[in-house]
């Protein structure tokens, strides 16, 4: 089953003036801390920026129909409902407007968003304007009204609430925000296990010696080769039969 909202984002009009409303996402139930923008577009509004402190996995993503943040986020009261609807996923017909989904947090615990949503607004004039209330986060996954009970249609069991924070408008003038960037992911190393080094032997150069010859029994013909024993000969006038 789908959990996770996977409608494409085209480019939002105002990418080049700055966010309409940014949300300041401060702890609820965890450590939670980040920060969303959130651009106006012809048919509904784009939400980007990460959310960190969560655990990893997917976690409940929505609007809901408060604007205040006290009680661990519980002020923030139900999900966004101005139709009366059932709760669902969000490419359902039948959803509140605050259903936007899971997010998917990674080893981490950072979650990355990304979301275009066709049925909230960031025009004043509109039902499904979202200016002043809260997004909230939960601890834990949303069934997406697939779990069947009642608190399934209502709050998708998505448990806790991680974290949350208020929408506020601030336009998409302002010269103090950026268009929206390529969203950054911090490095992960990869632990690759040592590799053996293989070492090719090398020869070892003996310098030649120098050959001694050595022959006892022949005669020494002018060259350095020593005799042993030495040959000897009385002279010849120590030879009583020489005369």
């Amino acid at each position: 089953r789908r959990l996770v909202n996977h409608l494409s984002v085209p480019t939002s009009s105002s990418s080049f003036q700055g966010p309409d409303a940014v949300v300041e996402m401060v702890p609820g139930s965890d450590q939670v801390g980040g920060r969303l923008e959130l651009f106006r577009n012809n048919a509904g509004v784009i939400i980007q920026g990460s959310v960190t402190g969560l655990t990893p996995g997917y976690h409940g993503f929505h609007v809901h129909a408060k604007g205040r943040l006290g009680d661990f986020c519980k002020d923030a009261g139900g999900h966004f409902n101005p139709f009366g609807k059932n709760h669902g996923a969000p490419e359902d017909v039948e959803r509140h407007a605050g259903d936007l989904g899971n997010v998917e947090a990674d080893s981490y615990g950072v979650a990355y968003i990304n979301i275009a949503d066709y049925h909230i607004s960031l025009d004043p004039s509109s039902q499904t304007f979202i200016g002043g209330l809260a997004i909230v986060i939960h601890a834990g996954v949303d069934d997406l009204g697939r779990g069947g009970n009642p608190e399934s249609l209502k709050t998708g069991n998505a448990g806790k609430r991680s974290g949350c924070g208020i929408i506020q408008v601030v336009g998409g003038s302002s010269s103090a925000y950026l268009p929206p960037q390529p969203i950054q992911r911090p490095f992960q190393p990869v632990h690759r296990p040592p590799q053996p080094v293989h070492r090719i032997p090398q020869p070892v150069h003996t310098p030649p010696q120098p050959a001694f010859h050595y022959q006892p029994h022949q005669p020494n013909y002018g060259r350095f080769e020593l005799e042993f024993p030495p040959r000897f000969s009385p002279p010849r006038s120590f030879n009583p039969y020489y005369h």
